[in-house]
């Protein structure tokens, strides 16, 4: 069962769970836009989150993308 992550502390959730480093909100924005990092849900009028199955899918790509290349080189 996923459970909400309150958007501001993905990044955290990311960084204890994968070692991933911390960007800025406002790069997290740029990276929505572009469709690089997963969209937040809307849980109520003001209130933001993702849940756990989407930051770690997002995680999970994110290194595998960086193992290929490394692999690659």
């Amino acid at each position: 069962m996923a459970r909400f992550i309150p958007n501001g502390e993905d990044q955290k959730y990311l960084h204890e769970k994968y070692g991933t480093p911390i960007v800025s909100e406002r790069q997290k924005r740029t990276w929505i836009i572009k469709g690089i990092y997963p969209e937040p849900i809307k849980v109520s009028p003001g209130r933001n989150a993702f849940t756990d199955e989407q930051l770690d899918r997002y995680a999970e790509e994110k290194l595998g993308l960086v193992k290929n290349s490394a692999a690659a080189a």
